[in-house]
């Protein structure tokens, strides 16, 4: 059976390798970026996702602008994400954004999350 692969996309290296450790050990394959542009271009050339994890505020792209990006794109629309922040955006849900989680944050949290926006995708 084929593991979730989720798109991290973290500009903290000490934060996304946390996450990348407790996702996998809940068994998903995690593909980590620390660049919003970096991660849109990766996905442009055929990367597959089955869900974003995204940093709100990052240099360049922010999380919410690689979001609408993604968003934008007919093939990576469908795909599932989950925004992190330290701060609360008042317009995240305006702009679509399906699940914010507020940092910090507890690593469970981020697996149940995940664990169960990719059930209510599969059936």
């Amino acid at each position: 059976m084929r593991k979730p692969v989720i798109l991290l996309v973290e500009d903290d290296l000490d934060v996304g390798e946390a996450i990348v450790e407790v996702l996998g050990d809940e068994g998903y394959e995690v593909v980590h970026d620390a660049g919003g542009r970096a991660a849109l271009d990766w996905l442009l050339a055929g990367g597959k996702a089955d869900a974003l994890v995204v940093d709100f505020a990052m240099p360049g792209m922010s999380g919410l602008d690689f979001l609408k990006a993604c968003k934008a794109d007919p093939k990576l629309a469908c795909i599932p994400a989950i925004i992190m922040s330290a701060m609360r955006p008042r317009d995240l849900i305006a702009d679509g954004v399906e699940k914010y989680l507020p940092k910090p944050f507890h690593p469970d949290t981020l697996a149940e999350e995940l664990a169960a926006m990719l059930k209510g995708r599969r059936g």
